[in-house]
């Protein structure tokens, strides 16, 4: 900020925040809550200074970028980004750039709300990440009889538990035995789902381990829950995300840590 030139920085840090953005997801998916807020406040900052010199350069549009940039960083209202972006949304003078920073707004709490965006890329954002890892790293994710692949696909699949924990507030999804590609998968890619899941009731003690985390909360749903009395389903806008997920890791700290090494709980094994 204090660069004599910094007019030509006004669009030009914000690709720090496009780099940062997509390994935001990585961190949350693999539960790295501290690391991802750390790199959110990072990439926030980023935006701050962009629009700020943007904004000192008289150059509208990049500080509406900057806005559409921050929101990268953040998945719900209830957040530092959210409400800086509409704070320098309301400041803007020209009431066009206003109405088109609003309008990115409004599509961006839409997605956060999982409703469909014209436009916007429908594919599996963390199968794409993947596949940029993979290409960089020389692997042929085409190959589709590679246990490695198969097990990216995998990892993808099953990065968040959200759909399956929003059906009842005692259901509980872990890691249960890790194989050697599971475990490939970790070193190279940071990526801890590939190994099978394991899906809890913690109010009756009930456990299913499955590969797949659908494939697994199918059979004990059928098994277990829909002749269950104690179902509390949780709310439709519910999410798995921020604090809601902190606390939930944190709560469950402990009936985790239990079944460690247990045919129940994360272990590694000779086979995937």
């Amino acid at each position: 900020m204090n660069y004599p030139d910094r007019w030509m920085l006004g669009r030009a840090i914000p690709r720090i925040v496009k780099a940062i953005a997509p390994y935001l997801i990585t961190l949350s998916a693999e539960g790295n809550v501290d690391s991802e807020k750390a790199f959110a406040r990072s990439a926030l900052q980023i935006c701050k200074a962009s629009a700020w010199i943007c904004e000192e350069t008289g150059d509208g549009e990049g500080a509406v970028l900057a806005i559409l940039d921050a929101l990268m960083t953040t998945n719900f209202e209830d957040s530092d980004a959210y409400r800086w972006a509409m704070q320098v949304t309301n400041a803007l003078v020209d009431p066009e750039l206003r109405a088109d920073a609003l309008r990115l707004i409004d599509r961006a709490k839409r997605r956060w709300k999982g409703e469909v965006v014209d436009g916007d890329y429908q594919g599996d954002p963390i199968w794409q990440i993947i596949q940029n890892m993979a290409t960089g790293l020389g692997i042929d994710i085409s190959d589709e009889n590679s246990p490695l692949v198969r097990g990216l696909k995998i990892a993808a699949r099953d990065d968040s538990p959200e759909l399956i924990l929003k059906n009842c507030e005692h259901l509980l999804v872990s890691l249960g035995a890790m194989g050697p590609i599971a475990r490939r998968i970790v070193r190279t890619f940071n990526i801890s789902t590939a190994g099978s899941k394991v899906v809890h009731c913690t109010l009756h003690n009930f456990h299913v381990e499955g590969q797949e985390q659908d494939a697994a909360y199918a059979d004990f749903k059928r098994t277990y829950c829909d002749s269950c009395p104690d179902r509390k389903p949780r709310p439709d806008d519910w999410q798995y995300i921020g604090e809601v997920r902190t606390q939930i890791e944190a709560k469950h700290h402990d009936f985790i840590a239990r079944l460690a090494g247990t045919p129940h709980g994360f272990r590694r094994t000779n086979q995937d």
